[in-house]
């Protein structure tokens, strides 16, 4: 069976100078428009830098980034693939040896009003899923994180990714649209995510996987 290796990161100590950014990750740091967003992109970044660096052995500084055939983000030489996100203080990086991952971290809102943005969003039958959930916020962001997780294994953008139907996701394979407009399939989960975030890891393709979980620790001080 196939395994996605999985990262929980708390970003807090992590260094958030932009050391390790490249030019594009730089030009990224500094259009955001606080110092508080400047320090997670950069701590998260460093993370990613940080742990693929260790999976494939190469200095982070040396690690070089493109975009791939399908719009996301890849390692430059094709050697493994991942996928970073981060809510707030806490940042998640998927990766896989073997076949595109996806990704996505998200907090639950009590106050979301989750049934009305279902209906606007989501797919009738999941629109439901959500208006009947006992926790309607919880099972709206639950739903999301797993359309986040597999439009990015395919680069779909939102209006896209929103479209693909996931409320059946832990019975088998999830149909997919690639960003060229053809057909694809994926595997969707849900992974555990600190406090009250909720997390789900995709992959492309229709075999199943494991998650093993991991943590990256600060760095000293």
């Amino acid at each position: 069976m196939r395994e996605i290796g999985v990262w929980t990161v708390d970003l807090h100590g992590l260094p958030a100078d932009g050391e390790l950014l490249d030019e594009d990750e730089r030009a990224r740091w500094r259009r955001l428009r606080t110092v508080g967003l400047r320090a997670r992109f950069a701590a998260a970044h460093w993370a990613r830098r940080t742990i693929l660096g260790d999976c494939v052995g190469v200095d982070p500084a040396a690690l070089r980034f493109t975009t791939g055939r399908w719009g996301k983000p890849e390692l430059a030489d094709g050697s493994i693939f991942h996928s970073l996100s981060h809510c707030g203080a806490v940042a998640m990086v998927a990766v896989s040896a073997d076949a595109p991952v996806g990704v996505d971290i998200e907090a639950v809102r009590p106050d979301l009003p989750a049934g009305r943005l279902a209906r606007t969003f989501f797919p009738a039958p999941e629109a439901r899923a959500v208006e009947a959930a006992a926790d309607p916020p919880a099972r709206y962001i639950r739903l999301w994180t797993r359309k986040e997780a597999a439009g990015k294994v395919v680069g779909l953008n939102l209006d896209r990714t929103l479209r693909i139907g996931v409320v059946d996701a832990a019975t088998g394979p999830v149909p997919l649209e690639r960003l060229d407009g053809g057909p694809a399939v994926g595997r969707i989960t849900d992974i555990a995510a600190p406090g009250a975030l909720l997390a789900a890891v995709a992959r492309l393709g229709p075999e199943p996987f494991t998650v093993r979980m991991s943590s990256l620790a600060p760095v000293p001080a």
